[in-house]
């Protein structure tokens, strides 16, 4: 039996607009992985190529663009990234660093270290700086202590039509990216839309959760949805054909 997906076709609209941000000082303590040349060039959650040369970082939660301190608690080491991206995904980890923070603080040989990341003023300079012990001195997500939190932060909102299709017989597209968060995917597809118009959503359940799978094109032949990869597959690395019916 075929299943029945559901389908979404977007159309969004960007407006810029202040908005409050993460607090400053809040932090949370665990361990941090970095990633590199196998997802250089590649896109990261939030539209950008990511750089294994940047100081950006990868966060579960975090808002894009929020800037953090990794303190070190191996190699008393500190760096300032910013966050770009979604992960990571193994279990006890709150953290990716780009290959050149985790070399910052001397993390590339044992891969991975325990650490201390700390949200910090946008304004800060990213790259290494001189470790700071947060342990008795920053206030944790769950302290009543007095936080100093930014007066705005500059945000995207998005205004969103969409129709919805339920998918019951074989359709084929182009996934160019997956989310878990619909506040992340969106600035995604507003960048996507200048590369192709049809732009679909295709819902899938992943661990009791709705994963979002950003698509191009939608054909009833296997064919023309290859075509349209060939198209695509230098600005989106790793994009591939997908069934919209789950087939």
């Amino acid at each position: 039996m075929m299943i029945k997906k559901l389908l979404l076709t977007l159309f969004v609209a960007s407006l810029s607009v202040t908005s409050w941000g993460q607090k400053i000082g809040w932090h949370q303590t665990g361990d941090a992985s970095y990633y590199g040349k196998k997802f250089h060039g590649k896109h990261t959650a939030n539209g950008e190529r990511f750089s294994m040369w940047k100081y950006t970082a990868a966060h579960k939660t975090l808002p894009f663009n929020t800037v953090v301190r990794v303190d070190s608690d191996i190699s008393k080491q500190s760096v300032v990234v910013r966050i770009n991206d979604r992960g990571p995904y193994a279990r006890g980890r709150i953290i990716d660093l780009s290959k050149m923070a985790a070399s910052k603080i001397d993390m590339l040989a044992g891969g991975h270290h325990k650490v201390t990341v700390t949200v910090v003023p946008s304004s800060t300079k990213l790259g290494p700086v001189a470790y700071k012990s947060t342990r008795s001195s920053a206030p944790s997500s769950n302290s009543a202590s007095k936080m100093i939190t930014p007066k705005t932060v500059k945000k995207d909102i998005f205004r969103v039509n969409c129709t919805v299709e339920h998918i019951s017989k074989v359709y084929y597209g182009v996934q160019i990216c997956g989310f878990e968060n619909i506040s992340n995917m969106l600035p995604f597809i507003e960048k996507a839309k200048k590369d192709n118009s049809q732009i679909y959503v295709d819902t899938i359940p992943r661990d009791g959760r709705t994963f979002y799978r950003i698509c191009m094109g939608k054909f009833t032949s296997r064919y023309e949805a290859e075509k349209l990869k060939n198209k695509l597959k230098r600005k989106y690395k790793g994009c591939f054909v997908i069934n919209y019916s789950g087939q």
